[in-house]
């Protein structure tokens, strides 16, 4: 692992944001401002049928199927219902890992030396399309589960408004389902619920998180190559820039994590998928563990042998989610 300086913040274009996409006041009646966008929205899924069906990891579940409306595609998924799991906090919950991955995605100069850290989110977390709802996150979306419970869906919807705002209209504002400030300044979403009732905050995640036409809007969404774009700048603005950035100590010297990773493709994707399964601090408190064993047999960073670090990091995570991270990102070619 040899020490040099490595540029890794990412840049995210900023686009012009268009009132028409991200205001409530889209002139006209509000009601019938609502109806249409709850008709919007049930045009947007055919619900076909619910049947009970057997499944040796979640025996009390059934699949829900219903077809997409995706350009001249019609697509069938199923997920399951009645999650038998210890986390499971909502009965009417869903869990559906996806099917989008990254195989068909043009990806920036900058993203090429994070391929590894995709893939192993991509098996560990869920694909692009993937959702649940039925744990204490309350909905979860994407690849890296953005959840509603600790303000990162809301945040997410809000930069996508910013970012791609003809998406986000297109998949979201025009049937009902919008993001907007509340009074003191946070990202709040808003929903019209089957009855045309606005729905805000926590009452519109609980309620987004039981409606299946509301679920398929965000499975549909990911289709979208602006939608799955967002996500992974998401993702390296809210978690590798950040981690990347902090400072790592070795033999009294300081250094950022960007500046001892480098370019190096394994490290990389271990500080990502450990900054998105304990956060920032969490991740860094790891890798500054297993950097103080390595100070014992190695002087200078340079000297460090890669493999021995990860197996330490593996070793010091103690968690079988990291475990299974890292068996991951040490088997790679």
């Amino acid at each position: 692992m040899k020490l040099r300086l490595f540029v890794w913040l990412v840049t995210i274009p900023i686009y012009s944001v268009f009132g028409a996409f991200t205001s409530n006041d889209h002139g006209g009646d509000e009601e019938l401002i609502r109806k249409e966008q709850l008709s919007n929205r049930h045009k947007a899924v055919e619900v076909l049928n619910i049947r009970k069906e057997y499944h040796k990891k979640y025996p009390r579940g059934y699949r829900i199927h219903y077809k997409l409306r995706l350009t001249s595609l019609q697509k069938e998924i199923g997920f399951y219902d009645a999650i038998n799991s210890s986390h499971a906090v909502n009965p009417k919950g869903i869990r559906y890992l996806g099917e989008i991955d990254m195989d068909k995605d043009l990806l920036e100069p900058y993203e090429q030396v994070y391929r590894l850290a995709y893939k192993v989110l991509f098996a560990h977390e869920g694909k692009y399309d993937a959702i649940n709802t039925y744990d204490r996150g309350v909905f979860s979306f994407g690849f890296i589960q953005n959840n509603a419970k600790y303000g990162e869906l809301s945040l997410f919807m809000k930069q996508l408004s910013l970012y791609y705002p003809e998406a986000y209209y297109r998949y979201f504002g025009e049937r009902g389902i919008e993001v907007n400030r509340d009074e003191e300044g946070s990202n709040m979403i808003q929903v019209v619920d089957d009855t045309g009732k606005l729905l805000m905050g926590d009452a519109a995640w609980k309620y987004m998180s039981e409606d299946v036409k509301v679920i398929a809007c965000f499975i549909e969404a990911a289709h979208d190559v602006s939608i799955r774009k967002m996500q992974r700048e998401f993702l390296h603005e809210r978690y590798t820039n950040l981690l990347l950035e902090r400072s790592a100590k070795f033999h009294g010297k300081y250094y950022t994590w960007g500046e001892l990773m480098g370019a190096d493709e394994k490290l990389l994707a271990a500080a990502v998928t450990l900054g998105v399964n304990l956060g920032v601090g969490g991740a860094n408190s790891v890798l500054q563990k297993a950097l103080n064993e390595m100070s014992a047999l190695y002087k200078s960073p340079d000297q460090i042998n890669m493999e021995l670090f990860l197996r330490q990091i593996r070793s010091i995570g103690n968690d079988d989610r990291v475990t299974r991270r890292i068996n991951m990102i040490l088997e790679a070619n």
